[in-house]
């Protein structure tokens, strides 16, 4: 029952108790073509979703990083790694997704400690390192 969830989904629309509300937060309620772009997103389980915040804590809590991602980077990995999906015929992302747009999502967002711009250690390397330390969930995750 629809009514009955709250939450958002990127910044596409905005379910609130009363229903689907707003593309890009207008606040309005949603055309039936509108709502079936939304429902057309891939859908991303609750593990990738977690994966995905602890990747991006990862870049706030690593030694290398002067300055981490911020919550835009965790909505713009999402978004990546669900247009990743899309564009490989999937209507479900995978750990893998992640993965492969983490670097892209990531990298220019971060800060990184001055030392390491001497040893020519880039933001790419350090979020490629980030992608072996922080546990995915597995391949058949849906």
């Amino acid at each position: 029952k629809i009514n009955s969830v709250e939450g958002s989904i990127g910044n596409l629309v905005t379910i609130t108790p009363a229903g689907f509300r707003g593309f890009a937060g207008g606040g309005e309620p949603l055309t039936n073509d509108q709502i079936t772009k939304v429902k057309a997103l891939p859908h991303v389980a609750g593990v990738t979703e977690r994966y995905i915040v602890d990747l991006v804590q990862a870049t706030r809590t690593d030694h290398r990083v002067a300055l981490g991602a911020s919550p835009r980077g965790t909505l713009a990995l999402l978004k990546l790694a669900r247009a990743l999906a899309a564009l490989q015929r999937r209507d479900f992302v995978l750990p893998d997704d992640v993965k492969a747009m983490a670097v892209p999502a990531l990298a220019h967002r971060l800060v990184l400690k001055p030392e390491l711009w001497a040893a020519r250690v880039s933001a790419a390397q350090v979020v490629q390192g980030l992608l072996t330390q922080v546990p995915a969930p597995g391949p058949d995750v849906r």
